[in-house]
This record gives C-alpha cells, sequence and structure tokens, in this order.
C-alpha cells in the first residue's frame, strides 16, 4: 500500500455518505423541510461536499479551507472535469473568519476542527460569522468530544487492514484547556510520526453550549452516539453522564 496522507486520512477518520445523511434527516426533522445549500468550514479535501452534492441534483455545496493543499488534493481527486459533483461544489481558499455573505440551509464545523479557536471572543467571532451566513430557518451543526479519557496522555492504536491508525493524546492543560494531539500511520512496517497535528482548546459541552447562546444561538438538539448497534446511529439526548469517553453533534439555530 502507498503512503498518501490524506487517503489514510479519509479512510480511517471521514464516512461522509451517513454523515451528510445524517445531516439531511436531522435537517428536515427540525425544520419540516429538505435542506439544499450547504457551507462546510475546515473542509479539507471536501470528501463531505462530495457527498452531499450527490445526495440530490438540487444540493449545493461550499467548502472553506485555510491550507491549500488538502484543496488541492481533493479537486484531483474527485472535482475534475468529469466528475458528476463538480459543478454544484465550491471550493475556497480562506479564513472562515474573513468570510461575508451567502445564505445557506445548513453549516457545518465537523471532526472538531472549530476547537483551533482558544479564546472565548475568537470562538464568539467565529460563531457571528456563521450565524450571519444561515439563511432562514437554517441550522449549523457542530461536534466535540469529551470526557475524562480526553484529559489523560494516551495513544490508541486502531488496525485498518493493510495499514494501522494510531491517535496519540499528546498533551492536556487543565489551566487553559488546551490539548494537543496527533494522528500516525504505520503503512509497510514503517511508522509515520505527526502526520496530522492539532492545537486545541477541548471545550466542554457545556461551554460550547454557552458560548453558542451568548452568540445569538438557540440549541435545536444534541445528539449522542448510540453504541448498542453495529453501524453509527445518532440519538437525541438531553443529558451526556457518565461517560468516559464521547461525541456529540450539536445542532443550533438563530435566535
Amino acid at each position: 500500500m502507498r503512503f498518501d496522507k490524506y487517503e489514510l486520512y479519509e479512510h480511517s477518520v471521514q464516512d461522509p455518505e451517513p454523515v451528510m445523511a445524517n445531516l439531511a434527516r436531522t435537517f428536515r426533522r427540525l425544520r419540516g423541510r429538505e435542506a439544499r445549500t450547504l457551507r462546510e468550514d475546515f473542509c479539507g479535501t471536501g470528501a463531505n461536499l462530495e457527498a452531499w452534492a450527490l445526495r440530490h441534483a438540487d444540493n449545493r455545496a461550499t467548502g472553506i479551507d485555510l491550507d491549500p493543499e488538502p484543496l488541492a488534493w481533493g479537486t484531483r481527486r474527485r472535482f475534475g472535469p468529469a466528475d458528476p459533483a463538480t459543478a454544484r461544489v465550491k471550493l475556497v481558499e480562506g479564513n472562515v473568519l474573513h468570510q461575508k455573505g451567502g445564505r445557506f440551509d445548513a453549516i457545518v464545523a465537523l471532526n472538531f476542527s472549530w476547537m483551533v479557536f482558544k479564546q472565548r471572543r475568537e470562538l464568539m467571532a467565529y460563531f457571528a460569522r456563521v450565524r450571519a451566513a444561515l439563511g432562514k430557518s437554517g441550522v449549523f451543526w457542530l461536534d466535540l468530544y469529551g470526557g475524562p479519557e480526553t484529559e489523560t496522555k494516551s495513544e490508541e492504536a486502531t488496525p485498518e487492514g493493510p495499514y494501522t491508525y494510531y491517535w496519540d493524546q499528546k498533551h492536556w492543560d487543565a489551566f487553559t484547556g488546551e490539548t494537543r494531539c496527533a494522528i500516525h500511520f504505520k503503512v509497510g512496517g514503517k511508522k509515520r510520526r505527526n502526520v496530522f497535528t492539532y492545537d486545541w482548546r477541548l471545550w466542554t459541552l457545556a461551554e460550547t453550549l454557552d458560548v453558542l447562546r451568548d452568540s445569538g444561538f438557540e440549541i435545536l438538539e444534541v445528539q449522542d452516539e448510540d453504541s448498542s448497534t453495529d453501524t453509527t446511529v445518532w440519538r437525541p439526548v438531553k443529558r451526556l453522564v457518565n461517560q468516559r469517553w464521547f461525541i456529540a453533534n450539536v445542532f443550533a439555530a438563530r435566535r
């Protein structure tokens, strides 16, 4: 197996079709209509954008990312002239804090990417940009992770057939909430360390909900993963207690 960090990342971390299906299903339930226009912040290689565009002929998607490298990889891989999603997907190289205009049914910030904002004022500035870009009855979806195991130094290896994926929690500071993590891959007997690195603040669910409300959002729903099934199923919850590790989806709207 050849080493391609973006291909390995997508295979290990992302699952675009069910993720976009959850967005469509949740939006329909919360709003009583179909979502057609999507903006993904920190979109990376655009896998979610392609999946969204391919769900329906009327679906449109815009992706924003500061890093030109994954955008270029995604353009070569899935948005060529002959690809069916190309005409309905727009990739923007830029800072999510500088985006203006647009009216989207849904805006998403997934894979914890928004945690790059470590200060409350920075996070509120980002949420203000999102709020301004949401259309009437639009929905903002972000995900986060938490639980006591996220506050410990650890490295978890996951065999993925011809390679091994590693999630490495390198550091967590209780004083600031800052965390540093990395993804490693072992391919062909060679372990490549720090292929992707992350310098975040590990915002708690309670903190995130407070900042959203203070930024003019209404919390529509929080989802937790139902681990009792073999496939990923998300269920609305009112409480999250006694979990060593969890991932939560937060859906919010302009108040």
